[in-house]
């Protein structure tokens, strides 16, 4: 069976890893779950659904009921896929604080499924403002496609001096730039910026932050150039929109400089992308990333020291 996981954890703490409920989502059956679109013959089994299709038209099933969810907490949505090496997806839609039924994304956990049966791994952080959770597997293919093993789970609260940031493997980051290069060795980002063009690399999974809380960047970083970091916010709508494009800024001169930083999350911010970027020919070495909430208290100015 393949597997397929967009996000990778190795290492992460403990907090993070522990379950702290079984499946949230109901069992797999006619009383719990619905099919729309071009569903053709549905045939429900031990834990397993399949569909089939004789036209290349949409055809899903879904809950008839949605999820709750605790806004900023971690979660880890899964499930298995067989059809003939055809294209399934998850899209999901989430509940926000008015109760109202918002689209996240179409493409949630999304792969081609083989005969032989892939498997779907995905953790993510709520976003602040989502109570409820609608998840719906689709493909738009002629033929049968079964899902099963669909199970969500609710990891450990995500406390004050919990790290955000996912392990610095190539399965949880990304970047883009031209002439830009970024490996992911020894727990450190190694990034080589050869054409003076703007460029950034930031982890592939936004996290879910609560408007009004404190929070704590801090990284350690060594190289040449000019590095900045960028907070990218998103609202109520899942509407992107940079928040500051300076958060932090400064010449590198070679030596390691350990950076420091609180931050208080705004209003109508509910999902937060940390990038780290530059604009000039250069490379760094950036380790220790960590994104925390504090304890309730205002954010601290920066110091002489943090601004390098």
């Amino acid at each position: 069976m393949k597997r397929l996981g967009l996000v990778v954890f190795y290492g992460l703490c403990s907090t993070l890893l522990s379950v702290a409920a079984g499946n949230l989502l109901p069992e797999m059956n006619p009383e719990n779950y619905r099919s729309w679109g071009s569903v053709e013959k549905i045939v429900f089994g031990n834990d397993s659904v399949t569909l089939t299709a004789s036209q290349a038209k949409v055809f899903a099933i879904e809950p008839r009921k949605s999820i709750p969810l605790e806004p900023g907490a971690l979660y880890r949505l899964s499930y298995r896929a067989q059809s003939n090496d055809k294209t399934v997806r998850c899209m999901v839609y989430y509940n926000d604080l008015n109760g109202e039924k918002k689209l996240w994304s179409h493409n949630f956990l999304s792969g081609k499924a083989t005969p032989a049966g892939t498997e779907f791994v995905k953790q993510w952080y709520c976003p602040g403002n989502a109570t409820g959770f609608i998840c719906t597997f689709y493909a738009d293919t002629i033929g049968d496609v079964t899902f099963s093993g669909v199970t969500l789970e609710k990891m450990a609260a995500v406390a004050p001096g919990v790290n955000l940031f996912f392990p610095i493997i190539a399965a949880n980051y990304n970047f883009w730039g031209a002439d830009t290069q970024v490996s992911y060795e020894n727990r450190q980002i190694i990034y080589r910026n050869q054409g003076g063009k703007s460029a950034m690399v930031f982890p592939r999974e936004t996290f879910g932050v609560v408007p009004g809380k404190t929070y704590e960047l801090s990284f350690k970083v060594s190289g040449n150039g000019f590095l900045r970091v960028m907070f990218t916010g998103f609202d109520n709508e899942m509407k992107s929109s940079v928040l500051d494009y300076n958060f932090l800024n400064g010449k590198l001169t070679g030596d390691t400089v350990e950076f420091r930083k609180q931050w208080v999350c705004p209003a109508n911010v509910f999902q937060l992308q940390v990038g780290f970027y530059e604009c000039e020919v250069g490379d760094f070495k950036l380790s220790d990333p960590e994104f925390k909430m504090t304890e309730d208290k205002k954010a601290e100015s920066a110091t002489k020291d943090d601004l390098w």
